[in-house]
Parts: C-alpha cells; sequence; structure tokens
C-alpha cells in the first residue's frame, strides 16, 4: 500500500483546523483565555498554511506558497506562547515573530 503525501498533508491540515476551531469554541471567556487564544492561532496557522502549500503547489502560485510556508514557521511559536500563558509567564510580543517566544530577557 502506498501512502499520497498531499492526502495525508491535507488530512492532517483539515484534522489541525478542526482542533482549532473546536478548542475556540471551548475556550473560557475573560482574561484567563489569552494562552487558548494563542493556541487556537497555531492550530488555524498550521491548518491554512498547509492548505496554502498544497493549492500554491497544485496551482503553481508561487505567493500562496510562501505565505504557507510562513504560517507553519509561526505555528510553533504561537503554541509556544500558548504553553508560557498557561504557566502563567508574560508573553514577549516582539519575539513571537522571530519564532523564540520562549527566551527570557
Amino acid at each position: 500500500m502506498e501512502f499520497d503525501l498531499p492526502t495525508l498533508l491535507a488530512v492532517e491540515g483539515f484534522i489541525a483546523a478542526l482542533s482549532g476551531f473546536a478548542i475556540l469554541l471551548g475556550c473560557p471567556r475573560g482574561r484567563d483565555s489569552s494562552g487558548c487564544i494563542w493556541w487556537v492561532a497555531g492550530s488555524l496557522g498550521t491548518g491554512l498554511g498547509i492548505g496554502l502549500l498544497l493549492f500554491g503547489q497544485t496551482l503553481a502560485i508561487v505567493t500562496m506558497g510562501a505565505v504557507g510556508t510562513i504560517l507553519l514557521t509561526l505555528a510553533p511559536a504561537f503554541y509556544w506562547t500558548a504553553a508560557r500563558r498557561f504557566s502563567g509567564r508574560p508573553v514577549l510580543y516582539a519575539l513571537v515573530p522571530l519564532g523564540a517566544p520562549s527566551s527570557s530577557p
């Protein structure tokens, strides 16, 4: 049996986006929701990034692939920032675009 990599990526992107929406529905409201929102951003960024990469490759549009790559690069930073918020540590907004939000000054 052979696995088709684009199909597996499409399924993973769908699952990431779906889990992002499910987490968004379950997020608490108020000031304790910051970590949850960062986690949703990571999930939706992963799903959208994979989708843009696949469509960009299929339609031969370089811009879609570049934006998808940027989203997939930032998604782990969003997850890490969510973990920082859940543990009560502050968000270092200047370091999130660099992909290293765990570094403390």
